[in-house]
């Protein structure tokens, strides 16, 4: 058994071996794309800044890393493929999204693990950009017990933007069915060992559609997990040309809204010493 096991393994190994090796000389060929350090059907791309990544050409089990400061542009459509992006403390990586950009990971995109299409690195300072390109759309999902967009952390800052506002373009993070995790957001943790944390998230412009697995977030924390730090500016003033005094007095309603909801219309009151903020004296004296 184990020789047999070994040989049709040998037979397996050699068409996979060609293949890579095919993939690596015509991406090492074709100037448009980026392959740089493109290894065997386990691949890690490194691509440089103002590089245009068609993630079409990845083989299986494909990570592509981001990791300099700079402006990136991914292309193409791919099952096999994820993304990681780790800003260096204090800098910038700005990624622009194509039209049709489609990044949906399956079993051959991690050998099998829960896979997020885009994972967020924590640095502290840092800060990354996704911009949709005018008029385009982009979709991303995920494998297993992961969101779309993965981030684990409150240290960078996500940014989410669009080239023309006056032609703004959408970007769609759908968690899978089965995951029950947010579309944007940290991964699944176990309940009562860790919690989930994400958030330092800004939505400047453009159209951005989260939506979690069977009831899950669309933005949000893993299990018994928490977001902070959500924000969403201009959007709806730059794409309606309502004024921001409305907008704001609208978000503000909106806002309350939520917490009424949540509190099912019962006064939630506060005791002990968290009343006294506000109502005490200086020196017993001063109020």
């Amino acid at each position: 058994l184990v020789f047999v096991a070994a040989f049709a393994f040998a037979l397996c190994a050699c068409p996979l071996g060609a293949y890579a090796d095919e993939d690596k000389a015509a991406t090492s060929a074709d100037a448009g794309s980026v392959g740089s350090g493109l290894q065997g059907s386990w691949a890690d791309w490194r691509p440089n800044p103002g590089d245009t990544i068609d993630v079409s050409k990845a083989y299986w089990n494909t990570t592509i890393h981001i990791e300099k400061a700079g402006v990136y542009r991914l292309v193409g459509q791919s099952e096999n493929v994820r993304v990681l992006i780790s800003a260096p403390q204090g800098q910038t990586i700005t990624v622009k999204l194509a039209d049709g950009l489609n990044i949906d990971p399956s079993i051959t995109s991690n050998i099998g693990v829960r896979t997020a299409a885009i994972e967020i690195a924590e640095n502290k300072g840092s800060t990354v950009k996704l911009v949709s390109e005018a008029g385009s759309s982009s979709y991303f999902g995920s494998y297993l017990l992961c969101p779309a967009i993965r981030k684990d952390g409150t240290q960078t800052k996500l940014v989410f933007e669009t080239e023309d506002p006056a032609n703004p373009g959408s970007i769609a993070a759908n968690a899978s069915y089965s995951s029950g995790r947010a579309g944007i957001g940290s991964v699944f943790v176990l309940s009562y060992i860790a919690t989930g944390t994400t958030g330092n998230i800004e939505i400047n412009s453009g159209r951005v559609v989260a939506k979690g697995g069977n009831g899950g977030a669309g933005i949000g924390g893993g299990c018994r997990g928490n977001a902070q730090n959500i924000t969403i500016n201009g959007g709806i003033v730059a794409n309606t040309k309502i004024p921001p005094f409305i907008v704001t007095l609208g978000t503000m309603n909106i806002g309350r809204g939520i917490a009424y909801t949540c509190s099912a219309g019962t006064p939630i009151r506060i005791s002990g010493d968290f009343g006294e903020i506000g109502n005490g004296y200086l020196m017993n004296t001063i109020p």
